[in-house]
């Protein structure tokens, strides 16, 4: 195997702070990536995915002498824990009602509470989450809610 003790290994936040964009296809999320560096491209992302970074890379672009890289995020799984400290038996629940494509009223409905009430716990989780919206919940949440359903 190639060494690259000569390179700053980026960490994978030092990378997630380079995104120039992301995207979603198809249920996959996506991100256009700068490289710091186009003479080490390979082992920024490379090094990035041997600590942990869940991502793989489909392709690479250079603009204006710019090294770029389209990615395809996967969800952390070992992000979960830590999620279900985040939020509240009550907000996993309506989260992964959320998730199953459940309306404020069913999910109401199936907790015997009010939909304003289900506003609030969304109100709530996108705030302890950092979104702004039910997909970008679902997403932020989809590892947790697959070992919820998992155990």
């Amino acid at each position: 195997m190639q060494s690259f003790s000569h390179v700053q290994a980026p960490t994978v936040s030092e990378l997630s702070n380079r995104v120039l964009d992301s995207f979603d296809i198809n249920q996959h999320h996506y991100c256009v990536v700068l490289l710091a560096d186009s003479a080490h491209g390979d082992s920024e992302i490379a090094i990035a995915a041997e600590e942990g970074a869940h991502f793989t890379e489909i392709s690479r672009f250079e603009v204006n002498g710019y090294l770029c890289a389209v990615v395809q995020v996967e969800p952390d799984l070992s992000a979960a824990p830590d999620l279900v400290r985040l939020l509240t038996d009550r907000e996993l629940q309506v989260a992964t009602l959320v998730a199953m494509g459940r309306p404020n009223k069913q999910i109401a409905n199936q907790l015997h509470i009010s939909e304003w009430t289900v506003s609030t716990h969304l109100r709530r989780i996108f705030l302890k989450l950092g979104v702004d919206s039910r997909a970008a919940m679902v997403y932020r949440c989809a590892p947790m809610i697959q070992c919820q359903t998992k155990g």
